[in-house]
């Protein structure tokens, strides 16, 4: 091996060099690029499904279907939420109760189980957050908002 490098050229090493560092430097700028846009679009999305759960939990339907669980304004709670999903383009959107069961769900034989999931703690405490959990629908960024009454509870 040493007996054929020593017969190349220096022309053809400086090149050789050359293009090597040339490569690397590219490939390390593009991975440093991948991971920036990434990290952007992940929060660019976080803020975005919190503004969407927001809207949900401060909404005076989806209140009052909390309020009074009926049939009728349950069923008008899973029609509100389906309509912001497809109109936000998001994957799903869920309500819950204090007990952790849904009450709405892109799914509908998912409604009245309880959800997956196991980030929903702080959300039940009254926190607005955003994490990564593995649902029923799979790994996914989710957004929480608490949804209080008029008493604020």
């Amino acid at each position: 091996m040493k007996y054929f490098f020593n017969r190349l050229t220096l022309k053809f090493k400086l090149i050789s060099l050359f293009f090597l560092v040339f490569t690397l430097s590219a490939i390390a700028e593009n991975v440093y690029i991948i991971q920036l846009v990434n990290n952007e679009y992940l929060q660019t999305s976080r803020q975005r499904f919190e503004n969407i759960a927001k809207i949900i939990s401060s909404s005076n339907n989806t209140i009052e279907s909390i309020q009074t669980p009926t049939f009728e304004n349950l069923a008008l709670l899973q029609n509100e939420t389906e309509k912001i999903r497809r109109l936000t383009q998001v994957d799903f959107v869920v309500v819950f109760n204090m007990q952790g069961v849904r009450l709405s769900h892109p799914d509908k034989s998912k409604i009245g189980l309880s959800i997956v999931g196991g980030d929903e703690h702080k959300a039940l405490k009254g926190e607005s957050y955003t994490s990564i959990a593995k649902g029923t629908l799979g790994n996914s960024v989710r957004a929480f908002s608490p949804i209080y009454n008029d008493e604020h509870q």
